[in-house]
């Protein structure tokens, strides 16, 4: 049973990894919407790019093993890593993307990720 349990494992990491490869530019995309100088871009990137990051978070576990195993070459260890590494990553994706669809209703509030691009609570307020 253990030996099918791993098997089924390794295959959904097979399976999920190369889908991996379209998310860095579906992220960018969406993040380059998110941080839009207009509302009315930026408010529904940002809504858009918080759902994304929630479906995302459960892959997580998934990538992050192979990553510390393949890539990184820390085999046994780094699959144990990649696992602690995921779970956290799922926590921080769930929450990052919560907090993204909640301010992209604020005008003038940047999204959570992006620090430089935050202008206040209100357009009026903004420098």
């Amino acid at each position: 049973m253990k030996e099918i349990a791993t098997l089924l494992v390794f295959s959904l990491i097979a399976a999920v990894n190369p889908v991996w490869a379209l998310d860095a530019p579906i992220d960018e995309g969406l993040a380059k919407a998110a941080d839009h100088k207009s509302y009315l871009v930026k408010g529904p990137g940002m809504l858009v790019h918080g759902v994304y990051e929630i479906a995302e978070a459960p892959l997580e576990p998934l990538n992050r093993p192979y990553e510390e195993t393949v890539e990184k070459k820390d085999y046994t260890w780094g699959f144990l890593k990649g696992i602690n590494k995921g779970t956290y990553d799922v926590l921080e994706g769930m929450t990052r993307g919560i907090f993204n669809i909640v301010r992209s209703f604020v005008p003038g509030v940047g999204r959570y990720e992006d620090k430089d691009h935050q202008t206040g609570i209100l357009p009026t307020l903004a420098e």
